[in-house]
């Protein structure tokens, strides 16, 4: 069955592709040599001989490539490259068939190959896919008469004629259109960013859910990252997704619980014995209050005072001399010095006094 819409869903659609193309209009260049331009796209129709598909994706990347810029199998990227293509082949009655880029699969969506976008399935050229996934497609016209094409992967046609496409890069300025390092092309007048690994979306704004398809089992919690993720594992599980049973991890489990128990218990009987003990004689021996710690040191001052005149009074009574003693000490020093004054005398021919002895 191929896909139809009605008419105001193309207008809807038409509508927000040229809005699009208002918001992020790109500088077109001219086109390179040997490849035509088509609604400010860049294509090379090479009928001469009829190729398989490896031949042809072949001679668009090497055969006919492009300095600057990046050549492949013709891919639609976008509404306004479907609708200026499906009126060009119909403006020009277009019979044959060409090779197209192939379609893949990207997790729930279907993209080209080249550009990891979404394939234009909007009914201009229409598509008879069976599956997500093709290696082959090409587009073939479907009605000779109304000129209306589809795009098909119908494996009995083997030969084709193909399309190139060159697209050319985009200018400094726009380049900055483009998220996370993406790389900026021009496609039919309007950017087109080719998305690094990891990131999606028309400007490669959406880092992809890594974490979508539930990667992490048996209970394990992903955590997603650029073109990655984490699991974090339950106890009793390991590995990057989780998948490894840990061998006796249950019964671990319940050892460590036992011991947990155990310790708690013995803490709490530990408490209970020390609130027996005598805590207020304990205080006073080894953590004594102010008041007492006041005592103990007047205590020790007055000791010190009292040793201090002890020692005082002990010097005073072996050192200092009695009045008694001083007198009699000065009643010698006189009779001495009599005496010496006497002798002299003599020497000089007195006498010595009876007084003086």
């Amino acid at each position: 069955m191929y896909a139809k819409f009605p008419p105001f869903i193309f207008l809807i659609l038409i509508i927000k592709d040229f809005v699009k193309a208002i918001e992020y209009p790109a500088t077109f260049a001219e086109c390179p040599s040997g490849y035509q331009r088509i609604n400010n796209g860049c294509y090379m129709f090479v009928n001469s001989t009829a190729v398989t598909w490896a031949e042809a994706n072949d001679s668009c990347i090497n055969a006919y490539s492009v300095s600057g810029a990046l050549t492949h199998l013709i891919a639609f990227e976008s509404l306004a490259e479907t609708i200026a293509f499906s009126f060009w082949f119909k403006g020009n009655k277009l019979t044959q068939n060409y090779w197209t880029d192939s379609v893949i699969k990207n997790g729930n969506r279907r993209v080209w190959l080249w550009s990891q976008h979404d394939i234009v399935n909007f009914g201009y050229l229409k598509e008879n896919f069976t599956s997500l996934q093709k290696p082959n497609i090409f587009l073939r016209n479907n009605d000779s008469s109304a000129f209306t094409y589809e795009l098909n992967d119908d494996s009995g046609k083997n030969l084709n004629n193909y399309i190139c496409e060159a697209q050319l890069p985009c200018n400094e300025t726009e380049n900055g259109k483009c998220f996370n390092n993406g790389t900026c092309y021009i496609n039919s007048g309007r950017v087109l960013c080719v998305c690094k690994d990891g990131f999606q979306g028309a400007y490669c704004e959406i880092m992809v859910d890594n974490c979508n398809s539930v990667p992490c089992l048996h209970g394990g919690t992903c955590t997603n990252s650029v073109n990655n993720y984490t699991c974090e594992c339950t106890p009793f599980f390991k590995g990057r997704n989780c998948e490894i049973e840990i061998p006796n991890a249950l019964e671990d489990g319940r050892k460590t619980a036992l011991a947990i128990a155990v310790s708690v218990v013995g803490f709490l009987l530990l408490v209970l014995c020390l609130m027996d003990l005598p805590w207020n004689a304990i205080t006073r021996t080894f953590c004594p209050n102010e008041d007492e710690k006041a005592k103990q040191q007047n205590k020790q001052e007055l000791k010190q005072r009292e040793e201090e005149k002890k020692k005082i009074t002990k010097y005073n009574e072996v050192v200092k001399p009695t009045k008694e003693q001083l007198i009699a000490s000065e009643e010698e020093m006189l009779r001495k010095f009599k005496i010496i004054m006497a002798q002299n005398n003599v020497r000089k021919g007195g006498t010595i006094s009876p007084n003086v002895l």
